[in-house]
């Protein structure tokens, strides 16, 4: 066996290509899993944001159809609109009515407070809002 010097130990190893893809495998996974984690929640967020507004839009078509209905009738109406996924007892709503040019109006907000579920993106809670004003009439 020939007598190898740790110069050409050196050498022999920085060629061995053992252990490569591991090592890849081991840099690329957490900002693999950091991308995908990061999609689900942002989409998880753009869908509560989605669902909010439709909620209120609902509550708006309901209130101009329903005149005579009173703000707790539209805030009970809202809740029921809110879909799976966003506990409605955490949705705050206000309704609020107003009269321009001779016109009564109706604005109705739903308010949230998201979370991510992940502790992987270090962002605090953020407000999500669904606003409608529709006309009820003269």
């Amino acid at each position: 066996m020939p007598n190898r010097t740790p110069h050409h130990r050196a050498r022999l190893t920085l060629r061995d290509g053992r252990g490569t893809a591991a090592v890849e495998f081991a840099i690329l996974v957490p900002i693999f899993l950091l991308f995908i984690f990061g999609i689900f929640e942002f989409g998880r967020m753009f869908w509560t944001q989605n669902t909010l507004q439709f909620a209120a839009d609902e509550t708006g078509r309901y209130a101009m159809a329903h005149a005579t209905a009173t703000s707790s009738d539209l805030t009970s109406f809202l809740k029921s609109k809110v879909s799976s996924g966003v506990d409605p007892n955490q949705v705050a709503v206000a309704v609020v009515n107003d009269t321009t040019g001779g016109v009564k109006f109706v604005t109705v907000t739903a308010d949230y407070t998201f979370s991510f579920l992940s502790a992987i993106i270090p962002y605090g809670p953020i407000q999500l809002t669904g606003r409608t004003r529709v006309p009820l009439g003269t």
